[in-house]
């Protein structure tokens, strides 16, 4: 009975008080929820153990091991599924390296299958966190390679635009990227970009150009910020990750072994 009337005198406060402001109103709906007159739900009473993990605290390894065990379980009975293999190490560096080349080529030919017609591929080196070792590959491989959820996404780009990203991508010293070449000229004031080429033509600037890329990426992030100044945003939904295990997946289905491929992207000159 006395929650029955705070309830009726809370509900005539707030229908006839001028003065209480939008969020107190939401509040007192709060408390009215929580103080209806009907039945109220009961709490529900669970077992629980605190196994402690602070440091200092006398923690048993073995309990926290005996509690982890079936989640361990099942996720490498999906990480170490052997989906292809590598004749050698790929490995990641700038201005270009094999890793590079495999994951920015793998880019490239998800957007040609699923968008059309795609002029550049570019992807962040910071997102490469691990190399590709010789030897069997697995899906674990793969996330310790990319642990990233970043999407792939295709950026329609002007063409003073994208010499705006070769610039860019000139300051980093490279980056992972296809279709796109230049000279890397360095300076005392720094890196510029010079004899850039588009799937081997100059950068037409009264076009526009399909890129490849992340939505990470997208909002100009990495010093990429040109990528970030697009004109159309197609989102694709999958992660990069998911584009490099379903290419070496499908590699490994056929039988063909992964072979470094060096690409010179970027050649140094200095000035």
């Amino acid at each position: 009975m006395y929650l029955c009337n705070v309830h009726n005198r809370l509900r005539r406060l707030i229908r006839n008080s001028s003065i209480i402001m939008k969020y107190y109103a939401s509040f007192f709906a709060l408390l009215l929820f929580l103080t209806g007159c009907g039945t109220k739900p009961q709490p529900v009473i669970v077992e629980a153990e605190i196994i402690p993990v602070m440091p200092g605290a006398a923690s048993d390894a073995h309990a926290i091991n005996a509690w982890l065990a079936p989640y361990k379980r099942h996720v490498d009975s999906v990480m170490n599924v052997k989906i292809g293999t590598a004749s050698a190490d790929l490995l990641r560096d700038l201005p270009n390296a094999p890793l590079n080349n495999f994951v920015a080529d793998a880019m490239w030919e998800f957007g040609q299958k699923h968008f059309g017609k795609i002029d550049v591929a570019v992807s962040n080196f910071g997102g490469l966190r691990a190399d590709l070792r010789q030897g069997d590959i697995t899906i674990g491989d793969i996330y310790r390679v990319m642990p990233f959820d970043n999407m792939v996404v295709v950026l329609t780009l002007d063409g003073h635009t994208v010499s705006e990203l070769a610039q860019a991508i000139a300051r980093k010293g490279g980056d992972v990227t296809s279709g796109i070449t230049m000279d890397i000229v360095t300076t005392n004031e720094g890196n510029r970009a010079e004899r850039i080429r588009i799937q081997g033509a100059p950068i037409n600037t009264k076009r526009s150009y399909r890129v490849v890329t992340t939505d990470y990426l997208s909002f100009g992030e990495d010093k990429l910020e040109p990528l970030g100044e697009y004109m159309r945003l197609e989102n694709s939904f999958v992660e990069l990750r998911t584009v490099l295990i379903e290419k070496v997946r499908q590699m490994g289905a056929v039988h063909q072994i992964i072979t470094p491929t060096y690409k010179q992207h970027y050649i140094y000159v200095k000035k």
